[in-house]
């Protein structure tokens, strides 16, 4: 237990958010533990900032391998007060406080704490163990999808991700489509009344969408669709009128749902002056019950 502890705690007093993005500290820290509890380690910086982290306990060689995953970025910590300092890790009663130390720090250490068991009793699964921790998962996944593309997962049949959930069982999953919303205007000095001012008109779409019905039948389980807008940006002087105004939306979707037609519905409550950009796209999955 001492030795998960301070695992976690060194994890968690690694700042890594992502945006802006940048894993190299704390995958400089990940890779110095996992050669001192006896791995071979590759540490793949693939993008400048942007690191994986590759180890991988050889098996028997009977069965595909095991993967044991966990993302090593967090969400930025904002502007509020924190409570309890975000990188300086706490422990109060019986939880460790701190950003990142559920989703997913304390995932990265079990995992570790879990595999060096097994190294240090000599026991050897049925197929390779691979720790893979990736970068990027909070925003687009990059680090995972560098993964796929170096081949660093092939012969592996099994994916355990310790991300942190009720456990319950579950077997779909909502997608993530996040979009820029762009409108424009005519710009002028505000003095004079009138134009065709960028913000008001963000601000008109964004009440509308408050009221969009994305589908009309709920999912067994995942229910209706949402949308949050997450991001706005605007305007050039305070006595400027603004021609440009973009809202960004995070618009999480049913597996029955199509990219062009949520588009088109936005394009519905909205005027030719918009225009929309997609950032990413996560893809909704469900598998029968």
């Amino acid at each position: 237990m001492d030795a998960l502890l301070s695992l976690l705690a060194g994890l968690i007093s690694h700042a890594s958010p992502d945006p802006p993005g940048n894993e190299t500290a704390i995958a400089t820290y990940l890779h110095k533990e996992l050669e001192a509890f006896g791995f071979n380690v590759i540490r793949d910086e693939f993008l400048p900032g942007r690191v994986n982290i590759i180890a991988r306990l050889p098996g028997k060689g009977f069965s595909p391998g095991l993967v044991f995953s966990a993302h090593m970025d967090t969400m930025p910590i904002g502007d509020t007060r924190w409570q309890h300092p975000p990188f300086f890790p706490q422990i109060v009663g019986d939880k460790i406080y701190g950003r990142g130390s559920a989703d997913m720090k304390s995932g990265i250490a079990a995992m570790i704490i879990a595999a060096s068991c097994l190294k240090n009793e000599g026991l050897k699964l049925s197929g390779d163990l691979i720790l893979a921790f990736s970068a990027g998962k909070s925003t687009d996944c990059i680090g995972a999808k560098r993964m796929v593309e170096i081949g660093a997962l092939k012969d592996a049949g099994w994916l355990l991700i310790s991300e942190p959930s009720s456990l319950r069982l579950i077997n779909a999953e909502t997608g993530a489509l996040w979009l820029n919303v762009i409108t424009r205007g005519s710009s002028g000095h505000s003095s004079a009344l009138g134009g065709n001012n960028a913000i008001q008109k963000l601000i008109t779409f964004c009440k509308k969408l408050s009221r969009l019905k994305l589908s009309s039948k709920p999912h067994p389980t995942l229910r209706f669709p949402s949308i949050a807008v997450n991001g706005l940006a605007a305007g050039n002087a305070p006595n400027m009128r603004p021609d440009y105004a973009r809202a960004t939306l995070d618009i999480r979707t049913l597996p029955s749902m199509k990219t062009d037609l949520i588009i088109e519905k936005l394009r519905a409550i909205s005027d030719s002056s918009f225009s929309f950009e997609v950032i990413d796209e996560k893809l909704p999955i469900e598998t029968e019950a």
